[in-house]
């Protein structure tokens, strides 16, 4: 039972003594009354001592019983309904001290475990005072992450975790904080034995101790910083590399695409994005190529050589091409990474040299069938002189001519290939 059930029943109602004391002389008064309406109605004959007798008989018997329900029974009424009220006050008063108890008991619990979530975080976490910047608190974690003891940690300030050209910073960033949450960001903290490494500060303002203090929760962070770091120096060469790289999913949608890639194909990253690699399909090359290309891949083997593609405009490309599965740390294959390098242009160079060699051949044939072919045609000229010098005019005389003529043409035309094995200018 509580007090509130205690204190709102509803009690009967008390009578005070003088109330009842009245009653009890009004009933007395209205007996009397009636025995001397009654006494000098008895017999003359009576005796008076009979008289005072019957008298004192029926005031007795009258008053008794007014007595009993005007003056006793509602004060043992009282007396029982007291009691029963200060039972109730007890059991209300034994269920306040046991829920006092609890509650205690509740709270003490409680504190146990908020002071061992702050003993036990993994997290190094102190408090500090907002007026001195002394450590009012420390965990362990905090202990083990920076080498002091907790008395050590109890007997600085947090201007002592810092290095020296940290302080100032520190310093107009606490003068400047607003609210009570706040994300403070990275900062440079040093440890006992001067190792500098770097933490994420998390903070929240609290009362300790009617203090007004600054609850601090502190992540080493530096491996992830060098991690961010070496990943940020891996995408800057990426998207500064002069070969086109570009990633997929593994159902061959387009990832990433880096510059490179808007440069050789003319596609921008966002049209690329969210595209399969058939934008680049050149029509060079059938289905089973591309078969056979996807089940290496498929299979988890690389695949290297040089293929055709198509930019964006239509014009053709020829890429050296390394295509390889690209693996999560479980070995899980998540994608695909291609690395292409543009030969095209010197695919080109290699075409002209294969023609300018061609050509050299040509050239070095043509001199020699050239050069032989003039021998024979000095023997023909020669004697087409000799023959023209000893016959008369007539039909042979212009049959020889004639030869004579096409000699002369046939040596303009040796002299020509000459000149072209020589590599002169032909007139």
């Amino acid at each position: 039972m509580t007090v509130s059930e205690g204190v709102g029943e509803a009690r009967p109602r008390i009578y005070s003594p003088v109330f009842l004391v009245g009653l009890l002389v009004v009933a007395i008064f209205f007996v009397e009354v009636g025995v001397m309406w009654l006494v000098p109605r008895l017999p003359a004959s009576w005796p008076y001592w009979v008289t005072s007798i019957l008298d004192a008989v029926i005031l007795v018997f009258l008053l008794l019983p007014a007595f009993y329900f005007l003056v006793s029974r509602p004060l043992l009424r009282a007396l029982k309904e007291r009691e029963k009220s200060n039972q109730r006050l007890l059991e209300a008063q034994g269920d306040l001290k046991s829920r006092v108890t609890e509650r205690t008991e509740a709270l003490r619990a409680s504190e146990e475990r908020y002071r061992a979530l702050f003993e036990k975080n993994p997290a190094s976490m102190w408090v500090y005072d907002e007026e001195t910047l002394a450590f009012l608190a420390v965990n362990q974690s905090a202990c083990r992450q920076y080498g002091y003891s907790h008395e050590e940690f109890l007997d600085m300030t947090i201007r002592d975790i810092r290095p020296g050209e940290d302080v100032p910073a520190l310093l107009e960033h606490i003068a400047g904080e607003s609210g009570s949450h706040e994300e403070a960001g990275v900062w440079r903290h040093r440890r006992k034995d001067g190792t500098i490494f770097e933490v994420e500060i998390t903070s929240d303002r609290v009362i300790f101790g009617e203090r007004e203090a600054t609850l601090v929760l502190a992540k080493d962070v530096t491996k992830r910083r060098r991690a961010e770091e070496s990943v940020l120096k891996l995408l800057l060469a990426v998207e500064q590399a002069g070969n086109v790289i570009f990633m997929t999913d593994p159902d061959g949608a387009i990832t990433y695409v880096n510059p490179a890639f808007e440069t050789v194909y003319g596609f921008s990253r966002e049209e690329a994005l969210g595209k399969t690699p058939r934008i680049l399909k050149s029509g060079q090359y059938d289905r089973s190529f591309y078969k056979r290309f996807w089940q290496k891949l498929l299979a988890g083997e690389s695949v290297h050589g040089e293929i055709v593609n198509k930019r964006h405009d239509g014009q053709l490309v020829t890429v050296e091409e390394s295509v390889n599965p690209f693996l999560n740390a479980e070995g899980r294959r998540i994608g695909f990474i291609a690395v292409q390098n543009d030969v095209t242009q010197r695919r080109d160079l290699e075409e002209q040299f294969r023609q300018s060699q061609k050509m050299d051949a040509v050239g070095r044939l043509a001199g020699g069938v050239a050069h032989d072919f003039n021998n024979l045609l000095t023997v023909i000229l020669g004697y087409s002189d000799v023959l023209l010098q000893g016959l008369e005019p007539g039909p042979l005389h212009e049959a020889t001519q004639e030869v004579r003529q096409a000699g002369e043409r046939a040596a303009a035309l040796t002299r020509q290939l000459l000149a072209f094995s020589r590599k002169q200018t032909l007139v």
